[in-house]
């Protein structure tokens, strides 16, 4: 794999500001970050291209040094000038991983052509609902700027439960959370976190991962099956494709290849009752429209198992679609990728 490298935590009284908790000495905080860079890709020979330079500054310690979004782009330029200087070029940013879901910190950083070059993606982090209009407020803001070559991630989405009696919840939400996003024109995201383990900064045992840690063992939750529904069936490079539903309580996203050769739906059924789809293509090429999908689902009792493979095309007039039965409170894909 290719890393991609973040800094995160408290930072040395000395670079902070009389009130304990802003970050003051911005010059000596990236020569700092640029050393750590330049130590990873030259000493350590890691291969990476992307760099988070600040964690969830809006919110400030333990997550890193509190940074208001003006200081924030400041911050920006004088690392842009470290990493030149030390012949870095390569290095993009990934900004400005926010806690708080809103457009404060990407609408001082748009307004900043000279950063263009530098930044690769705009990360945003999600443990709650974000109204719709906030995610079309970030996504528009880029689109329309001169970034709209940029990517846009989650770079940290879950839930903060910590009972370990709601998994299935949990499941539930932090799918939620990731349809909403990639809906509003998201194209990635990060789960957090990969496995349970002991946080610094909350001084305790976290249980926020999608593994649970044994004693020699990791062992899947319900969080990493119903993770596994998109992660595993929307490949890289996949575009994501229009998609329509008439039922309210039944959420669909739809995504392709480039010559839409390989074809995946993931859905959450979020009702009492069971529905029966009929899913029709349009565009895709005949050799697709002859072959079968896969069917695996995620609930309650079900850990993303395959209940079979369905045709493309049915044999019942008119609905000549991919035909299937979606019970209540299911995560359901359906997709021509293969395992193995």
């Amino acid at each position: 794999i290719e890393p991609y490298l973040t800094a995160s935590g408290d930072v040395p009284p000395w670079m902070l500001a009389p009130d304990g908790r802003t970050l003051a000495d911005l010059d000596g905080f990236c020569e700092m970050l640029a050393s750590m860079v330049e130590w990873a890709k030259r000493r350590e020979g890691l291969r990476f291209r992307l760099f988070g330079p600040a964690n969830e500054t809006d919110i400030g310690s333990p997550e890193g040094p509190h940074i208001a979004p003006e200081a924030f782009v400041r911050m920006l330029e004088i690392l842009d000038e470290q990493l030149a200087q030390r012949g870095l070029d390569d290095i993009r940013l990934v900004v400005a991983e926010q806690a708080l879901f809103n457009a404060d910190y990407v609408r001082e950083i748009v307004r900043n052509e000279r950063l263009v070059r530098r930044v690769g993606v705009f990360g945003m982090h999600s443990y709650g609902t974000v109204p719709p209009e906030t995610s079309q407020e970030v996504v528009q803001l880029v689109k329309a700027s001169p970034y709209a070559g940029c990517r846009l991630w989650l770079t940290e989405y879950g839930d903060l439960e910590q009972t370990g009696e709601r998994e299935w919840f949990v499941a539930w939400q932090m799918t939620r959370r990731l349809f909403a996003q990639l809906r509003a024109g998201f194209n990635g995201a990060l789960a957090w976190d990969a496995y349970d383990n002991y946080h610094d900064h909350n001084e305790a045992w976290t249980i926020y991962g999608l593994l649970r840690t044994g004693l020699w063992a990791y062992t899947p939750k319900k969080r990493y099956y119903a993770s596994k529904q998109v992660y595993r069936y929307v490949l890289p490079g996949f575009e994501r494709v229009e998609v329509s539903t008439p039922a309210a309580h039944l959420e669909v996203l739809a995504f392709a290849s480039p010559d839409r050769t390989q074809f995946t739906l993931v859905g959450m059924n979020d009702s009492r009752r069971h529905y029966y789809l009929n899913v029709t293509l349009d565009g895709f090429p005949e050799a697709l429209l002859r072959g079968k999908v896969a069917y695996y689902r995620t609930s309650a009792h079900e850990d993303c198992y395959r209940i079979g493979h369905i045709p493309m095309r049915g044999g019942n007039w008119p609905f000549t679609g991919i035909d299937v039965r979606v019970p209540p409170a299911s995560i359901f894909t359906l997709t021509t990728v293969r395992e193995g």
